[in-house]
Formats: structure tokens, C-alpha cells, sequence
């Protein structure tokens, strides 16, 4: 591979030749010893090293390794030709092989002197071929032009007449830059809100269960946003303003979210966020609300946002239930102007769910009648009633 990939030792043949004898003679010699033991012989083997005593004085011995390490040590030469030689373009691809090379080369020698049972070298060899077979065959190189950043795939092909004898070496440059873009924008799109430019709900919940447990040493919580009666929002003015309304409240999450903060829009008007519990500042987010309000608000309209915040306590349960959690406190506090913040407690969930169970039985309560009215007499002074 050395020979066809640098060109250093394309007209000695001869190397070629020798060095295909020498390995059929080592490898007889090798599998020779496993019965006359006239190189190494193994003496003990554990779970994690083995002893190995080997026969200096044989020449055999000596042979192979001397042969061995000489060969590797010319290839490394090899390639620091090819660095010095190459322009830029291409030096760095020398580099990639000669670095694995010389690095399975020193583990080799370290696993042969420390005894130990694993041989490291050969996992940076399989590393290597990968490196090989793609600066070799494949191999994307990025140039940075007037017009922007342009991405090449680099393909190495090898020309042989119809006799099978080699002709020439070549490489084909595809201009993969259009091609990657419009994937990194597909994937763009999968996975954020085309409107506000934050993550999308499902993204939201991967990147946040992701978040939580990649610093299980940090306290999160959750904070969930939204509107009331934003639908009023696009009946009185339309979907223009609406939309207005929407992106500036992403600019403001943008705005005000650091490090380890994950944001998106989870549907309509709500909005969520995860963040490190010692982070969320109760004055931060009502500036944020206050700014909100001001800025919309008229006299067919007086915007209203309402937030809720659940601490995260079980960093296993699905994001999906502590976004409803918070979402569940931000509804009570819908028609209390005193506050537009409200946190989140055991006994919300009950309660939530009871109303919705009673919400859910309105349509079968009217059909068996089952409501009742009941009306209150209004009364004048002398005791008439006039109402009720």
C-alpha cells in the first residue's frame, strides 16, 4: 500500500520481492513454533496477562524482528518524504497514516515488553484502515472562496488497460456543497419551528431529556409560557400580528437563555424552557412579561402572559409530563391579575385532572339530563320579586 501510495519505493522492485519471500519464510517459521518453540513459547496465561519467554539467541528470533521493525521503520520514512515533498493540499493526508502507523507501532513494542494479555496496536491497525480506505478512496475537503465555504468529495481511482496493467492514478472533485447544505437544512427543519427559528416540541423533549441526564449533578426546572386567549389575538387584528406576537416572544427567550438552556415552541402561543434551577430569576422573567404586554397591548386587547415553573425531581420521568406540569400551573393563575408566575406543587395534578374528568362528562350529562337549574329570586324593597 506504501509503495502505490507514496511513489517512494515504486522502482525498487527488488524490495518488493525480498520482502514477499521474507514474509512467507516468517510465517512458516511462526506456525513451525507453535511445535519446536524455537523463537517464543508461552508460559503462563491469566485473565489479564500472559508470559511469554522468548529464545534470544535463535536467529530466527533475531531475524524477525530486526526485518520486521525495519520494515515498519522504512514505511514511516516513506511517509515523511511524502510530508516534506507534498504541497499543503495533500500533506496532511501523509500525516493521517503516518501518525497511525507510528502510533500502533509504539503500542506493539509497549505490548510486547509490558506482558499484558491486551495488544492496543491492534485496534489502532483496524483504525488505520479505516483512515486508509477513506483518505485513499473517499475524502471531503472544504476550500473557503469568495462566494462562501465549498465542500469537495475527493474520490481516488486507478486506470488499467484491457491487458490488466496499470496505466495511471487519478481523482475525481465533486462539489458536494449544495448537496450538504440542503441536507443540514432538512435537518434544520426536522427538528425546528419554522416561525420562531427555536427547537420544535420533539426536539425540545429529546434535547432536554438529553440535557437533564448528561448533568445529573444539577438541579433543572422547567418553565412553561403562554397566552391567554391568544385565538382573539387572529380574530381582532390576524394571523400577521399574531405571528408578530409570537416571534418577539422567541427574541426575548433568545435573548435571555445562556449555557445548558434549552428552548422551543411547543405549540401555538406556549412556549417552554429548560434551565438550570440556581438560573431562573423570578424578576428576569417578569421584566420579560412586562416588556411583552406593554408593547401589545391596547383597547380591543390587553395581552396576557401567564408562566409556570416545575423543578425537576425525577430526571427519568418524560419530559413530556413536566412540561404539562408546568403548563398545569401557569393555568391557575389565568384570571388572577395579581401575578403572572406560579409554581408548580403536588396537589395541582389531582385537581387538574378532576376538572378535565368533569369537563369530559358535560356531553353525556346533557343527554341523559342530567343538569338542573336552579334560580335565586331577585327581590325589590316591598318584597317583589322582579328576577332572577
Amino acid at each position: 500500500y506504501t509503495q502505490c501510495y507514496t511513489g517512494v519505493l515504486k522502482k525498487a522492485w527488488w524490495l518488493k520481492c525480498v520482502l514477499f519471500m521474507y514474509c512467507i519464510l516468517d510465517t512458516v517459521m511462526m506456525t513451525v513454533n507453535m511445535w519446536r518453540h524455537h523463537i517464543f513459547s508461552v508460559r503462563e496465561i491469566t485473565s489479564d496477562t500472559i508470559s511469554i519467554e522468548f529464545v534470544q539467541d535463535s536467529i530466527f528470533y533475531k531475524t524477525h524482528f530486526i526485518l520486521t521493525y525495519g520494515v515498519v521503520i522504512t514505511l514511516l520514512l516513506c511517509y515523511v518524504i511524502m510530508m516534506i515533498k507534498a504541497s499543503k493540499f495533500y500533506r496532511f493526508r501523509y500525516a493521517v497514516i503516518f501518525m497511525s502507523l507510528l502510533i500502533a507501532f509504539m503500542l506493539d513494542i509497549s505490548t510486547i515488553s509490558s506482558n499484558s494479555i491486551y495488544d492496543l496496536s491492534m485496534v489502532v491497525f483496524g483504525i488505520m484502515s479505516i483512515l486508509i480506505y477513506y483518505f485513499t478512496l473517499r475524502y471531503e475537503l472544504s476550500v473557503d472562496r469568495e462566494d462562501g465555504c465549498r465542500i469537495y468529495e475527493i474520490i481516488y481511482k486507478r486506470v488499467y488497460d484491457d491487458k490488466g496493467n496499470f496505466v495511471c492514478d487519478y481523482f475525481m472533485f465533486n462539489d458536494r456543497t449544495e448537496e450538504v447544505r440542503a441536507l443540514e437544512y432538512e435537518k434544520y427543519r426536522a427538528s425546528h419551528d419554522s416561525l420562531t427559528g427555536l427547537l420544535n416540541r420533539e426536539q425540545f423533549y429529546e434535547d432536554t431529556n438529553k440535557v437533564i441526564h448528561e448533568n445529573k449533578d444539577m438541579q433543572f426546572c422547567l418553565v412553561c409560557s403562554n397566552i391567554r386567549d391568544f385565538k382573539l389575538v387572529n380574530e381582532l387584528f390576524g394571523i400577521e400580528r399574531g405571528n408578530e406576537i409570537i416571534t418577539t416572544q422567541a427574541e426575548l427567550i433568545r435573548n435571555t437563555t445562556e449555557k445548558n438552556y434549552i428552548s422551543g415552541r411547543i405549540q401555538s402561543d406556549r412556549f417552554d424552557v429548560c434551565m438550570p434551577k440556581d438560573r431562573f430569576r423570578k424578576e428576569i422573567m417578569q421584566n420579560s412579561i412586562t416588556v411583552m404586554q406593554n408593547k401589545f397591548n391596547n383597547a380591543l386587547f390587553r395581552l396576557r402572559v401567564v408562566v409556570g415553573v416545575y423543578d425537576i425531581t425525577d430526571i427519568d420521568e418524560p419530559v413530556s409530563n413536566m412540561c404539562d406540569k408546568a403548563f398545569i400551573a401557569s393555568e391557575t393563575i389565568r384570571n388572577n391579575y395579581e401575578t403572572n408566575i406560579a409554581y408548580y406543587d403536588e396537589t395541582l395534578l389531582p385537581r387538574a385532572l378532576e376538572e378535565r374528568r368533569v369537563i369530559g362528562e358535560f356531553e353525556k350529562a346533557l343527554e341523559n339530563g342530567e343538569f338542573v337549574m336552579f334560580l335565586q329570586p331577585q327581590v325589590d324593597v316591598k318584597g317583589k320579586a322582579y328576577g332572577a
